[in-house]
């Protein structure tokens, strides 16, 4: 679903444009939402190509294998940076 990928694309450049306001730049954690922000841009231009007709549709079934994959992929990088994020925050908060 778009919306759903758009707000996780909003969450990640709130996080991106904080570290980069905090001076923090080149770190796992940025990579890792660029890489975020790089993949969810992909999927809205596939998107964007497929309404245009830009490029072939796959037949019914794969289509939604592919849609299914894309938001599953979106999903695990978004939430493989929050735990990581979450951990760094445990790891502060104990010391």
């Amino acid at each position: 679903n778009m919306k759903h990928l758009s707000e996780k694309f909003k969450r990640v450049q709130t996080l991106i444009a904080n570290k980069k306001e905090a001076g923090i730049k080149d770190i796992y954690e940025m990579k890792h939402a660029q890489l975020i922000l790089e993949f969810i841009h992909t999927v809205v231009k596939r998107h964007k190509l497929i309404s245009k007709k830009e490029i072939p549709l796959l037949p019914e079934s794969s289509r939604r294998a592919v849609d299914d994959s894309f938001m599953k992929t979106a999903d695990n990088l978004y939430n493989g940076l929050i735990l990581t994020l979450e951990k760094y925050t445990e790891s502060v908060h104990k010391d």
